[in-house]
């Protein structure tokens, strides 16, 4: 059922998603996200697509969230795209930002909306509430949402988007790579053991896990306007686990 109440889940007016297309874009001008870990990574898309609107998809829990023209669902997709985002890699961060010091770089996320609008509309890719971007930075780049809150000292993953009033808006996750390794992997997969589980031998699977936490939170909140909690923190990837 529904989480509801003060602990749990509330619909606060906004549209939730009716099926979308995904498209994932590998941010890594540096190749430093290896071919077999991309390979695993567009896999899971490709099986999600398989199931798409069966009650095997992984995403089929989030029939239960609505709005007014009914369940959110994860049907019609069409595949994914992969790119690699021909960037800058000048610095968007203030100065110390972010916590660790095996980062070379540091981009914060207007660097990441602005570039990511940039190479959408450049190559005449689809927008608006059907379409989402799946983008992957890799281990030695920090992600900074503002002075304090970042890849390397604060969170894992997250959902946003880039409002439109004329093209449509650009619905997109963002998955670092920051912590995903032998050491610093399970600060993103709390589970109460300390392996890290892999079971294609790879630090995709660990990437998997943020990518259907961030996705199941788009489908029942893409405009950060429908299903959360009373802190506007906690939503349905959150509450409701899908992994």
């Amino acid at each position: 059922s529904v989480l509801s109440g003060a602990a749990g889940l509330s619909y606060h007016g906004g549209p939730v998603m009716h099926g979308f297309a995904t498209h994932a874009i590998y941010w890594d001008p540096g190749n430093a996200i290896s071919g077999s870990t991309q390979a695993v990574i567009n896999q899971y898309f490709s099986d999600v697509a398989h199931d798409s609107g069966l009650g095997s998809n992984v995403y089929s829990v989030n029939a239960q969230y609505t709005d007014s023209s009914g369940s959110a669902t994860y049907s019609g997709v069409t595949g994914v795209r992969t790119c690699a985002l021909p960037i800058s890699w000048a610095s968007g961060c203030p100065a110390n930002a972010h916590g660790t010091t095996y980062e070379t770089n540091c981009l914060s996320d207007a660097q990441i909306s602005a570039e990511l609008s940039s190479f959408v509309h450049s190559h005449g890719l689809p927008t608006g509430p059907s379409n989402v971007y799946s983008v992957f930075t890799p281990h030695n780049v920090a992600v900074c949402l503002n002075d304090t809150s970042c890849s390397d000292n604060s969170f894992c993953s997250y959902h946003t988007l880039v409002p439109s009033s004329t093209a449509g808006e650009i619905l997109y996750t963002l998955q670092p790579f920051t912590w995903l390794d032998a050491t610093n992997g399970k600060r993103c997969q709390s589970d109460n053991n300390y392996a890290l589980q892999q079971p294609n031998g790879d630090i995709a699977d660990l990437e998997l896990k943020l990518v259907s936490h961030e996705l199941s939170e788009t489908i029942t909140n893409p405009q950060l306007n429908a299903w959360y909690d009373r802190s506007e923190e906690r939503r349905v990837g959150k509450e409701c686990r899908s992994r």
